[in-house]
């Protein structure tokens, strides 16, 4: 946290950790042999797509990823449903970090 602090300007909140964002990597059709291969079908795209969520740190490496969740999910459910978003919602990272 101190190390995002000393990059900003002193108007900007505290406690931030991470940054997030999410990528989707476009695929050929999965194919029948794949459950549920519409699930990896980006509409509003029109493609076939793997998400990938990361957070990283001020340094811009990477703290955690996933990519358990179909490429049409928001990026902040992605995030919620990852090991990472669910410790940080369970108040698992120490004061004065926050979700």
């Amino acid at each position: 946290e101190a190390e995002f602090a000393s990059h900003r300007g002193p108007d900007v909140w505290r406690g931030q950790v991470a940054c997030l964002d999410g990528v989707c990597f476009k695929q050929k059709n999965p194919g029948p042999t794949v459950p549920d291969p519409k699930r990896y079908f980006v509409a509003r795209k029109d493609e076939f797509a793997l998400l990938f969520i990361a957070t990283c740190d001020y340094k811009r490496r990477f703290v955690s990823y996933d990519m358990s969740m179909a490429a049409t999910t928001h990026d902040s459910l992605a995030h919620a449903a990852s090991a990472f978003g669910k410790a940080l919602e369970a108040g698992e990272l120490p004061e004065p970090f926050f979700a």
